[in-house]
């Protein structure tokens, strides 16, 4: 589906995994392990389309950097090094794909639609939810920690000298860049939240590496290094701050509004009573609604409903619409 790269528990295990795999799987050597983190590259693809490709873009990127940044001489061989353990995430991705139009021929008797599919990656990428990126924000540095770790890599791959992590590391930093593309498009509080773990896990990692880090460059260019992460973070914490006044009024003000919510008896659904805009039309109303709709057709899943609520009324329901797209206002 097209939802956002959420850290819920399935996103979380697709890309901690993979690069927990990768790491503790140097240069692609064993063959089991190689087979897992390009099945579950391939299966996040499905999972998440911005996740999905995010990861996928960086496993790619280390096999291209583990075949051609090495120091076999022949490109032979420095192709076949590439080769297979891209056949093997190839494979995987062919092999979910043809699954999954079983299941759905099984399942339903049809094909999947995927020309519907591709129209709704469409409509997201062509400005659907989308918000303003902030004039100033934290995601700054989010860019410094992934462009410096990303260039400071190429730089030592092209070296030859850099080691298994940092080539994991250089990757990561490239998914992490990915996926903050989708913060930027739609900038909401919660997505810098989503996409800020793998800006934490590098700084992490670099702060703990911090004297080899010194030992590989040279005592002017870690300086200037050093002293431009400074300056962004103390300006972006000066700049943010009467944001996070603002936030923390907010979260305040959400807390003392969840107090007002209209509990649905029949499932874990609820409605915030002044959240409905219309004149009129409260929360009660909503749930009238859902309990007619259960009693209209109690043995029946889907029912074609036209409403400005839509979404909360078919959740709370538990039914789906005869429509394929919502009726958006």
């Amino acid at each position: 589906h097209t939802s956002p790269p959420r850290y819920e528990s399935a996103p979380l295990f697709f890309d901690t995994a993979v690069f927990l795999i990768v790491l503790s799987n140097p240069y692609f050597r064993s063959y089991g392990l190689t087979l897992l983190s390009g099945f579950l590259s391939a299966f996040a693809l499905f999972h998440n389309f911005e996740m999905g490709l995010s990861l996928v873009s960086a496993y790619i990127f280390l096999l291209f950097a583990n075949a051609f940044f090495t120091k076999k001489r022949l490109f032979k061989d420095r192709l076949l090094n590439f080769i297979k353990p891209f056949s093997v995430f190839f494979v995987s991705l062919v092999f979910l794909f043809l699954t999954f139009v079983a299941y759905t021929f099984i399942a339903s008797g049809q094909q999947p639609n995927w020309e519907l599919y591709w129209r709704l990656i469409s409509l997201y990428q062509a400005g659907f939810t989308n918000s303003a990126t902030p004039l100033i924000g934290w995601y700054y540095l989010h860019l410094f920690i992934y462009f410096s770790t990303l260039i400071s890599t190429l730089y030592l791959q092209i070296k030859r000298n850099v080691n298994w992590k940092w080539t994991v590391l250089g990757a990561y930093s490239l998914y992490g860049l990915l996926i903050l593309n989708y913060y930027l498009g739609r900038s909401y509080y919660s997505n810098l939240t989503v996409v800020s773990m793998p800006a934490l896990v590098i700084f992490i990692t670099l702060f703990s590496d911090i004297k080899k880090i010194k030992s590989i460059f040279t005592p002017k260019v870690f300086k200037l290094i050093y002293n431009l992460f400074v300056i962004v973070f103390v300006v972006l914490s000066v700049l943010t701050s009467f944001y996070l006044y603002k936030r923390i009024n907010y979260r305040i003000w959400s807390w003392k509004e969840v107090q007002k919510l209209k509990k649905y008896p029949n499932n874990r659904g609820f409605v915030v009573e002044n959240w409905v805009p219309l004149e009129g039309y409260t929360a009660t109303d909503l749930i009238n609604s859902v309990n007619r709709i259960k009693e209209l057709i109690k043995n029946e899943k889907k029912v074609f409903l036209i409403s400005k609520y839509d979404t909360v009324i078919l959740v709370m329901a538990e039914k789906t619409n005869l429509i394929p797209y919502p009726l958006l206002e």
